[in-house]
């Protein structure tokens, strides 16, 4: 994690970008997810990518500038900012903590993947070879309509361990559940996942 400052080019880009988020903001709402629009300006200013180590194309920004780029999304839009915050946490720990081989495979693309899901309500896990088979149902998975990977945690059967998986949002299961005044368009959705075979390199 970086702890000096690296300039305020994202906090800038973030406060460009208002105007775009205010126009689209009642939409989002009415959709239940941000727009199409504000999603692609996200990735276009890179503030998808504001926690994602140095060493993998990201920005590695330190807590007080991330906490100022979500401030500046949040006064445009509550969700957007509440989006970009859930996703960039996620998707900069995986870059952090996840093995080399799932590192390599997630963030080979040219854009920053998003990520969404939980680490409350854990599901379980099973080991079982060289992974797990991973079980659940969770709450709040906001950012889970944009997303391309789920982040959720579990406890390991038979141990008193609790992993972080990562698993493709095509294993996951939409349950729906959230119509919240002013923040439908966090997408917050129940999600569940349901015997999905997770390499260790994709948990941490």
């Amino acid at each position: 994690m970086r702890l000096h400052t690296a300039g305020t080019a994202h906090l800038e880009a973030a406060r460009e970008l208002r105007p775009l988020i205010e126009r689209e903001a009642a939409a989002a709402e009415a959709q239940g997810k941000l727009t199409e629009p504000v999603v692609e300006a996200l990735h276009a200013a890179g503030l998808f990518s504001i926690w994602i180590p140095e060493v993998l194309g990201g920005a590695e920004l330190a807590p007080r500038e991330l906490l100022a780029v979500f401030e500046a999304l949040t006064y445009a839009d509550p969700s957007t900012g509440w989006v970009t915050m859930a996703t960039t946490l996620e998707n900069g720990t995986a870059g952090a903590y996840l093995g080399d081989e799932a590192v390599q495979q997630i963030f080979k693309g040219p854009r920053a993947p998003l990520f969404a899901g939980q680490g409350t309500r854990p599901g379980s896990a099973v080991r079982e070879g060289g992974g797990f088979r991973l079980s659940g149902q969770w709450s709040f998975g906001s950012a889970m309509l944009h997303a391309q990977y789920a982040h959720s945690l579990a406890a390991v059967e038979g141990t008193d361990e609790t992993r972080i998986f990562i698993t493709p949002v095509e294993d996951v299961t939409i349950l729906g559940n959230w119509d919240v005044l002013g923040l439908r368009a966090t997408g917050s959705v129940d999600y569940a996942i349901d015997g999905v075979y997770v390499p260790e390199s994709y948990t941490h």
